[in-house]
């Protein structure tokens, strides 16, 4: 689960020309460099973009489930912001813009939010301080705008039991129960609030969380730009983990840079597959995060000033006694929050996975096709395996829009892919697949 950023668009040329009066804003399209401009032209503030949002929420969140909670001081924030921008302090370009925040992003209860990483068990939870990405958001000037969906931390596809069952704002119809978290009719997880909540226009930008593909598939799947960073750029504190080795989180001053080059060339490649994981009939990707994952959960619920819960064996038991909850019909267990606690994993056997991982997805994988045809990215489905051999290299990943299928409307798009802490060149990319691709289509809302 790291923590990433949604766009609606990269650089989509300004196109808006609003009359004196002020016409409404188009919360399906708006994208935040179209509001900042308008917020700079004075032709609408940050408080009456607070409001067409939450107004965008109220209307459609009943049905899509995006949002788990809006911040009480949304429109406060926004005022104090206004006030500073009439006086003349702008704090950069997130000045006056809403964000959504994946809720296993820890935010402080003067917010008036929970941080309940979609589970009853930490509902009521009291977080001694912001996760160290809000507090940059909050210093960039950005409004918090409220939590977003995502799978409970028993790891259910699109489904919490704080948030209930997410929807896709495309798709006709909905969520099949009986579907594959990457069928037809999902619109996967675990950052499926942030995703959905983009699409819909809840907001123009909102953080996610990336383990194994947790922010590529939901934002794929809702025709949106996400940028996955190199795991380790930026701070995870305050984030209730799945992984330590492999969660990362977006950084929040992310921002495209001038296109200097195109792609050279497009070329058909071999990649590692998923069966390359396996060593000594061990997945090493999944084992390495089940193995750890205990003394990881344990480490946030030890921070949290109050908490029904601060092992993991009192997690499980929550959820066996909230069954009908935490585990309702069709997400009857809760298996890996088992096997994380009767891991009993050595240190050697978890040091040798790791480097076998590692090995696979970098010196095997990413690396050795990027330096084997003479390309800078790889390009592949972003519904596939790629997703976890990036996770497992560590590597920054971003999606790019590509089409809709046509019997129920469900986005499709492509992953891009490139060695470490090329997050610049990813931009640069996304850019110029913006420019050469028609204007993303925004969903129909009933």
């Amino acid at each position: 689960m790291s923590a990433r950023m949604f766009f609606r668009d990269m650089c989509r040329p300004w196109t808006w020309t609003w009359a004196s009066n002020c016409q409404p804003l188009k919360v399906l399209t708006a994208t935040a460099r179209d509001i900042q401009e308008e917020l700079t032209a004075r032709r609408i503030t940050s408080f009456e973009a607070v409001d067409k949002y939450l107004d965008q929420i109220s209307q459609h969140n009943g049905y899509l489930h995006a949002v788990i909670a809006t911040c009480p001081s949304a429109r406060q924030q926004a005022e104090t912001l206004d006030r500073e921008r009439q006086n003349g302090k702008i704090r950069g370009p997130l000045h006056g813009i809403p964000v959504l925040l994946k809720d296993n992003i820890a935010t402080h209860p003067d917010f008036g939010m929970d941080t309940t990483a979609g589970s009853l068990a930490l509902a009521g939870s009291r977080p001694r301080k912001n996760a160290d990405v809000v507090e940059k958001l909050i210093l960039a000037g950005a409004i918090i705008l409220g939590k977003t969906q995502l799978s409970g931390i028993e790891n259910h596809a699109w489904l919490s039991a704080v948030g209930g069952q997410a929807q896709s704002a495309y798709t006709f119809g909905d969520v099949d129960l009986s579907d594959t978290p990457l069928g037809h009719t999902s619109p996967s997880g675990s950052s499926t609030g942030s995703a959905v909540a983009i699409s819909a226009g809840f907001s123009p930008v909102a953080l996610g969380t990336d383990t194994g593909g947790s922010l590529m598939t939901p934002s794929t799947r809702a025709a949106l730009y996400a940028l996955r960073p190199t795991s380790g750029l930026c701070s995870r504190a305050g984030v209730v983990p799945l992984s330590a080795i492999f969660d990362t989180i977006a950084d929040t001053n992310a921002a495209y840079a001038k296109l200097k080059h195109l792609a050279k060339s497009f070329k058909k490649v071999t990649l590692a597959t998923p069966d390359a994981f396996i060593v000594n009939q061990t997945d090493s990707f999944y084992a390495i995060q089940t193995a750890r994952f205990k003394a990881t959960i344990e480490e946030y619920l030890q921070t949290l000033e109050t908490s029904k819960v601060r092992t993991l064996d009192q997690l499980i038991s929550f959820n066996q006694d909230d069954a009908s909850h935490e585990m309702p019909a069709g997400y009857d267990n809760q298996d890996q929050l088992i096997a994380a606690a009767e891991s009993k994993m050595f240190e050697f056997e978890h040091s040798y996975l790791l480097r076998h991982a590692r090995r696979v997805s970098r010196d095997l994988g990413i690396d050795k096709t990027l330096r084997g045809y003479d390309v800078d990215v790889i390009i592949a489905p972003a519904d596939s395996c790629f997703n976890l051999l990036v996770s497992a290299a560590g590597y920054p990943s971003a999606t790019m829009p590509l089409s809709y299928l046509a019997f129920n409307g469900r986005p499709i798009g492509l992953a891009v892919f490139p060695t470490a802490h090329q997050e610049r060149l990813l931009l640069q990319v996304l850019s110029a697949w913006e420019a050469i691709s028609p204007q993303r289509r925004p969903p129909t809302l009933s």
